[in-house]
């Protein structure tokens, strides 16, 4: 751990723990910065488990089991395979590279039974799924071509996916079997990212980059709580 005198500098993704701890993607530094319960920010971690430092840490989730996983894209190009997926323990900063040869992964979540994660990549648009147990990856669904994006996450009790679709303006709602439910319009076309919120966790609060704003959004299935 090193202590951050500097502060932040360009930041992305964010996840608490269930000890109030925030964890923070600073794609500018790039590393994974611990906003500590007690008020201290810390450099988790700035390279992987080979001493190579990090791309642009985009989002970051923590797991049922406390550990975290982020995305780490490079470039954005069609016929490009350098995006990573690393795991990170909270408590040591360890990191390991679970996946190398992603195309710009960004946004990312688990299934409520901690069995599935799904990462997005934003070029070929693109939701992973990937057995977290025996390491397995397949294609949930192709969301539509063109110039937006696949961008932050989020899962209701139900295990379907809340994607923020980045430049399209709409929240697109899939099934874990890979079925497209519902289409949610925003009203910039720059939804970035979204978290499940409320005193019954069905209020789906989204950041949205056109109009610079936080809107919300009632649904008919709670949210998932990480813990």
């Amino acid at each position: 751990f090193r202590s951050e005198k500097d502060g932040l500098v360009n930041t992305n993704g964010t996840t608490f723990d269930r000890y109030g701890n925030l964890y923070i993607c600073d794609y500018g530094k790039g590393a994974i910065l611990k906003y500590t319960s007690e008020g201290e920010l810390l450099t988790l971690s700035a390279t992987d488990d080979h001493g190579k430092r990090f791309n642009r840490p985009n989002d970051i989730t923590v797991s049922p089991t406390g550990m975290l996983y982020f995305t780490d894209p490079k470039s954005y190009h069609e016929n490009v395979f350098d995006g990573r997926l690393f795991r990170c323990d909270p408590l040591t900063g360890e990191t390991v590279w679970l996946i190398k040869g992603l195309q710009f992964p960004n946004g990312l979540c688990f299934s409520p039974d901690g069995k599935m994660l799904y990462v997005g990549e934003s070029v070929n648009k693109n939701i992973l799924r990937i057995n977290s147990s025996v390491g397995t990856m397949d294609t949930l669904i192709t969301l539509p071509q063109g110039n937006q994006d696949p961008d932050g996450m989020d899962v209701d009790v139900k295990g379907n996916l809340y994607i923020a679709y980045f430049g399209g303006g709409k929240i697109y709602v899939v099934s874990p079997e890979g079925e497209l439910l519902d289409s949610l319009l925003t009203p910039g076309r720059r939804p970035s990212n979204l978290e499940f919120g409320g005193t019954d966790m069905k209020t789906l609060y989204i950041s949205e980059c056109q109009t610079n704003a936080i809107y919300s959004i009632r649904t008919r299935y709670a949210g998932h709580k990480k813990y």
